[in-house]
């Protein structure tokens, strides 16, 4: 199946992978979520799409489509520390407050800052669909360079290349398509490190846990003073 997306407008593409402990399948479950709690996801990427993102979002009436793609190569789940991040930073240097159905969690890379999309969708839910995606297809944009997948290109905003030269590329097999809305990307802030406790709390939800209890999950990792019936899962 293809994305359902105009590939001769400018999008942008991003890399999904396994985060430290936590692996993709899960990831996908919380930030389906999150659309369905708040209509919001707030996927992270690890790096900055640059003013160009913006530029182009507010040419294109303020949306843009994002196609995401399960890596062919998944990172190995590791030991490593989870954070939460709960604050978040435009490139203005405008701040707020992480909307409250949201969980933006994962271990902290050796770079100074990490970014989210704000992502929705209309159309279905967030899942690991069949998706043919050939990055030779499409070239960043407004450059023209062609895309390379992988480190340390992991997220770019590109567009369709003619002629379509799809042997030259990275061809996945799996991801979704969602549209980002504004403030299409930020960097996240105030972070603090996840107690063994409240990783486990996430993991069980990630297993057994339903929507319904969700934003119960959510309030009682941001808010750990709170009583939650999400302790329960």
């Amino acid at each position: 199946m293809y994305p359902s997306f105009n590939p001769q407008q400018p999008f942008v593409w991003s890399l999904l992978n396994h985060q430290g402990r936590e692996r993709l399948e899960g990831i996908v479950k919380r930030k389906e979520a999150e659309r369905q709690v708040g209509n919001t996801a707030w996927i992270s990427i690890g790096t900055s799409l640059g003013g160009n993102l913006h530029t182009t979002a507010m040419k294109l009436r303020g949306a843009l489509d994002v196609v995401f793609c399960a890596a062919l190569n998944p990172s190995k789940i590791s030991g490593d520390p989870h954070y939460l991040w709960t604050s978040w930073e435009d490139r203005h240097g405008n701040r707020g407050v992480i909307p409250r159905h949201v969980l933006v969690v994962g271990p902290r890379k050796k770079k100074p800052h990490e970014y989210a999309l704000i992502c929705t969708s209309e159309e279905r839910p967030f899942a690991l669909y069949p998706q043919r995606f050939c990055t030779g297809d499409y070239q960043n944009y407004p450059s023209g360079t062609p895309v390379s997948p992988g480190f340390p290109q992991r997220a770019a905003l590109v567009t369709g290349r003619l002629p379509a030269i799809c042997g030259s590329g990275a061809e996945y097999e799996e991801g979704f398509t969602a549209t980002l809305i504004k403030p299409w990307q930020v960097k996240v802030i105030a972070d603090r490190p996840l107690t063994n406790e409240e990783w486990e709390r996430i993991r069980d939800w990630e297993r057994i846990g339903t929507y319904a209890q969700w934003q119960d999950l959510v309030d009682s990792i941001r808010h750990p003073g709170r009583l939650s019936s999400s302790a329960s899962i």
